[in-house]
């Protein structure tokens, strides 16, 4: 099944936020998920299983290293792809 997934990463308290943000984007590059960036949030397009197993892996990666707050909203019809 295809999904759309929006996502915004914020890491709290760290005066490097915008390379911690920049190194989130650059982990979520893949050629297996369409990715659209905006200033405030990216939406990722593609397999369900592929899209959730991504954001599990950095929520892995990027929680352990940084307090952090990860908004994921989840879509199966906006767009369809």
């Amino acid at each position: 099944m295809n999904i759309s997934a929006q996502i915004s990463y914020y890491p709290l308290g760290k005066k490097d936020f915008k390379k911690i943000i920049s190194n989130f984007l650059k982990d979520l590059d893949t050629n297996h998920v369409k990715i659209e960036y905006s200033s405030m949030s990216t939406v990722l397009y593609g397999e369900k299983d592929i899209i959730m197993d991504l954001i599990d892996n950095l929520i892995d990666l990027y929680f352990q290293k940084y307090d952090s707050i990860l908004e994921v909203k989840l879509s199966n019809s906006c767009p369809k792809i």
